[in-house]
Parts: structure tokens; C-alpha cells; sequence
């Protein structure tokens, strides 16, 4: 009998452990359950849009807007001073889309108040989070070349500064994945010509891609040389003839300049205008080198 109540005893002991362990179980899980407030994982993931926009200050300054949909699906329009204007599409995996709900919802972007920290006159950001029907936005100092503090500094930041630090790393992180540095920058050459220049694309039909490559030595802007090749890759259109109808091509050849050969051609140049006098880019070059180039695929 004692031995039947000792074993009973013990049994006892083990339910009594295992309600303990279940109970302690239970209060993990409900801790490890995401806040009220939390927005990841998004329960509409076609409901998150994320957007970035830069907007230039009276200082010529890239002007463009980013949007990223909970599909992947990434829009870009570019304004003003980036080399590529007007409206592009791309996409991104859905797991990056996550990733960055995720480090919205870790750095509890959505439950901050809606803050200003631009500066008037002064180029800025915008960056505006839409998910579940629920839309905070962020607006700062556009932060060109900006390096972030250590983690020991951010802990000596008052919230405010904390807050805006956050903010902008978090737009650097939705540059990176939308990938916009591929419509937004180029050589440092090219950037400086947009910076001081504009975009030539947007030149109300004046040949500067002509002028440039006719210029006996290259433009300087800010100590930086400026060669044709800068204009191209700004967006300058390789087809526009000025008044005697002198294509870029045309002028290349005439030059003897191969390696702008090359480039004008990779960009669409078409071989076959005619100037006024119904000469085509052949007709200007005068070394074999430039001949070859331009005679390959001649007339087709």
C-alpha cells in the first residue's frame, strides 16, 4: 500500500511538472506572438507599397520617385538630373519586399508620428509606407555621401536624431533594393555635366551631342573633364543632327575618334543619315580604323 501511495505520489509530481512545463510553454509562445501594432508578416501582401521620393531644392539637385509593390513589381520615374528621365519597370522578389516590411515593422516606422526633417531650399526625401490600409510617412535632408555613425554613437542620440537616422537608412535600403542607381548615377563625369548642364535628352532640340564632340578640347565643369562619351551616357539623343544636318556619328568619324565610334553605335547611332548634302558618317572618316567600323553592315 505504501508503495502504491509512493507511486501515486511521484505520478502526481509528473502531472505537476508537466502542467508547469506545458503552462510555461504557453506563456513563451504568447510572448513570442507579434505586438497589436505589428505589421509583419502583412496579412495582404498585395496591400504594401513602399515609395521613395527625391525632390530636388533650389540647388540643381537627381529628382526622381520609386514605388515598390507587394508583388515585386518596382516603377521609377526619373525628372530631373539623372540620366535617365521618364518612366521604367522592373521587379524584385517577394522575399526582398518581406525583408524590408520587416525592418519597417523592426524599427516601428509605422507607429512613429509623421516627421519633417527637411530643411527648405534644400533637397529632400520623402519616404511613404503603405501596408494593411495603414500609410505613415517620412520626409528629410536628402543625405548625398552620407556615412553612418558606429552603434555606440546611435546610443548617445536622442530619439529624434535616432529617429531620423533610422529613416535614412532605411531609404538607402530601399535604393539598394529597388536597384534605382541604374537609372539615377553614372560616371562622375556624367553626373557632373547633369549636376551643372541638365539632362541633354531635354535640350528643346539643340545638338550639344554634336557641339561636344566638334570642341577642340573637352569641356571642364569642377576640375572634372567632360568628354563627349559623359553626354551619351547622360541620355544625350545619338541621332539629333544640328542645322546642316551633322549627326553625332558624322562628327565622330570626321574626328577620327574610334572608341566614340563604338559607343555612339552601341547606343543606336543609325550609320545611314544622310546630312544636306546626303553624306553619311562614311564619307567623314578618313583613317582605315573609323572606315572599318563604319563600313561593317554598311547599307543594312
Amino acid at each position: 500500500m505504501k508503495i502504491d501511495q509512493r507511486i501515486s505520489g511521484a505520478a502526481q509530481q509528473h502531472v505537476g511538472v508537466g502542467v508547469v512545463i506545458t503552462m510555461m510553454f504557453l506563456v513563451g509562445c504568447k510572448r513570442q506572438s507579434p505586438p497589436k501594432d505589428s505589421i509583419f508578416p502583412p496579412k495582404d501582401l498585395a496591400s504594401v507599397s513602399i515609395t521613395l521620393a527625391r525632390m530636388s531644392g533650389n540647388l540643381p539637385s537627381p529628382s526622381y520617385t520609386v514605388v515598390m509593390h507587394g508583388s515585386g513589381a518596382v516603377e521609377y520615374e526619373g525628372k530631373d538630373r539623372v540620366p535617365v528621365l521618364g518612366r521604367r519597370n522592373t521587379n524584385v522578389p517577394q522575399d526582398k519586399v518581406l525583408a524590408l516590411v520587416q525592418e519597417v515593422d523592426r524599427m516601428k516606422f509605422m507607429s512613429a508620428k509623421e516627421r519633417d526633417f527637411s530643411v527648405i531650399d534644400a533637397p529632400s526625401l520623402t519616404l511613404t509606407v503603405s501596408v494593411d490600409g495603414k500609410t505613415t510617412q517620412m520626409k528629410s535632408v536628402a543625405s548625398d555621401g552620407f556615412s553612418f555613425p558606429s552603434e555606440d554613437a546611435v546610443k548617445k542620440m536622442s530619439p529624434l536624431a535616432r529617429a531620423q537616422l533610422n529613416f535614412m537608412k532605411l531609404a538607402d535600403d530601399v535604393g539598394a533594393t529597388t536597384g534605382i542607381e541604374r537609372w539615377t548615377k553614372c560616371s562622375p563625369a556624367c553626373m557632373m555635366y547633369i549636376f551643372h548642364s541638365g539632362n541633354p535628352k531635354s535640350s528643346n532640340g539643340e545638338a550639344l551631342l554634336v557641339s561636344e564632340i566638334e570642341r577642340k578640347e573637352p569641356e571642364v565643369l569642377g576640375n572634372i573633364s567632360i568628354p563627349a562619351q559623359a553626354l551619351v551616357e547622360a541620355g544625350a539623343d545619338v541621332n539629333l543632327a544640328n542645322s546642316q544636318g551633322t549627326t553625332p556619328l558624322m562628327a565622330a568619324a570626321k574626328k577620327g575618334d574610334v572608341d566614340l565610334l563604338r559607343d555612339l553605335l552601341t547606343h543606336g547611332a543609325d550609320r545611314n543619315a544622310k546630312d544636306k548634302k546626303g553624306r553619311i558618317a562614311l564619307d567623314f572618316a578618313h583613317n582605315a580604323e573609323a572606315r572599318a567600323i563604319l563600313s561593317l553592315n554598311h547599307g543594312t
